[in-house]
């Protein structure tokens, strides 16, 4: 019966990743607070990227008949700027299809510095990743993140580096 149950655990495929979107402070968190989280999150935002005319048709599009908001008009012009300035179009979407493969090849101590040290530092210093912790699930984020913006990963190098990171560089409730 152990061998059902392992076959049936092994073909099932982990959720596709979600971008983490941490509320904003100032006014707009107000009205994100008022309007908008009721009924969904916000870390939906990341999936698009458009200008401002774009972020009114869809918050119109999304908000019709039980759907529809009370939002005023002033709470919608800082939802607005907030939106355009955070998912305007020059920003780049988060990827709605990134599925985290399985892997069962893991990197050592060494191999993820020298992995960094070659990919990493041709954009920035490893200073932003050893002063910064993060949930395995954080730094998956962050490199689907980066990969979007052009880092060189492949699925399996990005699940590499996640795991050594989350490993590494995971939450530590006792710092």
């Amino acid at each position: 019966m152990l061998l059902a149950v392992g076959a049936v655990s092994a073909q099932i495929r982990r959720p596709p990743t979600w971008p983490d979107i941490p509320l904003p402070g100032g006014e707009v968190r107000n009205v994100i607070l008022d309007n908008c989280t009721a009924c969904h999150g916000i870390d939906d935002y990341a999936f698009y990227a458009l200008d401002r005319h774009g972020w009114d048709s869809l918050i119109d599009d999304k908000h019709q008949g039980d759907y529809a908001t009370g939002i005023s008009t002033a709470d919608r012009a800082v939802l607005l700027d907030y939106l355009v300035g955070n998912f305007g179009p020059e920003s780049i979407p988060f990827p709605r299809d990134y599925v985290p493969p399985e892997i069962d090849d893991f990197f050592t101590n060494a191999d993820a510095r020298i992995f960094m040290e070659v990919r990493c530092t041709a954009c920035h210093t490893l200073d932003p990743i050893y002063s910064i912790r993060r949930s395995e699930e954080g730094w998956r984020v962050a490199l689907v993140n980066e990969r979007e913006r052009g880092a060189q990963l492949n699925d399996e190098e990005l699940e590499k580096l996640t795991e050594w990171l989350g490993r590494a560089r995971g939450v530590n409730l006792f710092e």
